[in-house]
């Protein structure tokens, strides 16, 4: 239903109302009556030009009571219009966004904030930096044991043994990983990533702050304006945990995944961003903005 017209709506056959090609506007008729030869007056806003802004953090925030015009998301209940202008004949998907949506400019999304308050590359480089070095203190107080057990295995002996017969040319049979090796390995792999799991997802899920983010002042908003669930948290963390899950292939994945929000437009998003429909905004004005007071209306410096 491309060309524009008068059309029955797909939930309500007995009204007929007016599709302009992108969406549906105006009031509806009666299916029955004659089909008008004019369009209506459309005197609803289209969807995404109120300028968004940066809203105080916490769960307040995300409420029901900042999507009650779309209790769904993205999808609203079927039938009618939307207040603000989308049409409505479709079933609701809660919590996707259609194709193409990152694409959009901002303000076209619920969950989108002006430009001024995106997290730049810098602090979300800084605030990961924090991140690293807490989760590996962690790993230092809980996975400190099976590391040192692991490099005190005789096999690493045998490796250095053959690294350096190999150096002076002579020929040796390359040690092969005992079965205590390669457990060990597996360990602490799963230990690292019980502890990063623990320490990230609930807190982006709680608070969308990691203590590296709270520190820097930065933070993680759903796109879509609504609650952020445990599931997207998780979701957002298994992508970067491809990095270690698929060494040493993930690292290079990893340093994409790191780098693409250096060239995303217009959110800045990494690809676990994008994963989980997130952004990273500023928890605060900056000082220079606040100093000036040309912060963003309802930014909460």
């Amino acid at each position: 239903m491309t060309t524009p017209g008068w059309y029955k709506d797909p939930a309500e056959p007995d009204v007929r109302r007016y599709w302009d090609g992108e969406q549906w506007i105006g009031d509806g008729v009666p299916a029955d009556t004659a089909i008008p030869t004019e369009p209506p007056v459309d005197e609803k806003p289209r969807y995404g030009v109120k300028e968004p802004v940066l809203a105080p953090f916490g769960p307040e925030s995300f409420g029901p009571e900042r999507t009650a015009q779309s209790p769904a998301g993205w999808g609203v209940p079927v039938g009618g219009t939307s207040a603000d202008g989308r049409p409505t004949g479709y079933p609701a998907q809660p919590g996707f966004p259609p194709a193409g949506a990152f694409k959009l400019p901002l303000g076209t999304l619920p969950g989108d904030v002006p430009a001024q308050a995106l997290a730049s590359v810098g602090e979300r480089l800084a605030a990961r930096v924090i991140d690293i070095m807490l989760v590996g203190l962690l790993n230092v107080v809980v996975n400190g044991w099976f590391v040192y057990q692991y490099i005190s295995q005789p096999y690493w002996q045998q490796v250095a043994d053959a690294m350096t017969a190999a150096a002076k040319g002579q020929a040796i049979d390359p040690p092969t990983a005992t079965t205590t090796v390669s457990w060990l390995a597996i360990l602490i792999m799963v230990i690292a990533l019980g502890l990063w799991f623990a320490y990230e997802v609930p807190q982006i899920w709680y608070s969308g702050q990691t203590l590296g983010k709270r520190l820097i002042g930065i933070r993680v908003q759903f796109l879509l304006d609504q609650q952020m669930t445990f599931g997207l948290s998780m979701r957002r963390w298994w992508v970067q945990a491809l990095t270690v899950i698929c060494w040493p292939i993930g690292a290079l994945f990893g340093l994409l995944d790191a780098l693409w929000c250096t060239w995303d437009q217009p959110r800045k998003q990494c690809i676990h961003d994008k994963a989980a429909f997130t952004i990273v905004v500023r928890a605060r004005a900056p000082r220079s903005e606040a100093a000036s007071g040309t912060g963003s209306e309802g930014d909460p410096s």
